[in-house]
């Protein structure tokens, strides 16, 4: 994974400028049926997932933005979503920590991220944290970040 990977990115939701995804309908009804809703928790759930039929969340308010599709899409305010264009990034070297879980979205076959468990990232003795009014800063939380791992993804904050 060394040889693809030297940077590290951050991913983030910005439902102003890009559409998130969301299970559809049917999918939603078969999970309220069987009385097993979908939740990205830090558990495994690779031995029971079976491929997710997801969609555009488009609403009504901001149809007519005409808001771009992303690469990489939020799914719900839980996950994130990754696009055939750049899957073949991320479908292996991750090891227990990351499940990539098939979606289909309109007969494409997208990724799930699902974190499972997860270890402290940081290296505090070497860590700089932005500090304003006393709290970590929202926008930039580090001045200077070192991590414990050669590989470190962060998918929405880094602890």
């Amino acid at each position: 994974m060394s040889d693809k990977f030297n940077k590290v990115f951050s991913v983030s939701v910005e439902p102003d400028e890009l559409l998130l995804l969301n299970e559809t309908g049917f999918e939603q009804t078969i999970q309220l049926k069987e009385g097993q809703l979908l939740l990205f928790d830090g558990s495994s759930i690779r031995d029971n997932w079976r491929t997710l039929g997801v969609d555009w969340l488009i609403e009504p308010r901001v149809a007519h933005q005409n808001l771009a599709k992303p690469d990489v899409a939020g799914l719900g305010a839980s996950t994130f979503v990754v696009s055939p264009k750049f899957s073949h990034l991320f479908l292996s070297g991750f090891g227990k920590n990351i499940e990539l879980l098939e979606c289909n979205l309109n007969d494409e076959q997208w990724f799930a991220f699902n974190v499972v468990g997860f270890d402290k990232a940081l290296n505090e003795d070497h860590t700089i944290r932005n500090i304003r009014n006393g709290k970590p800063s929202r926008v930039r939380k580090f001045k200077k970040w070192c991590s414990q791992k050669m590989l470190l993804i962060t998918l929405s904050y880094l602890e």
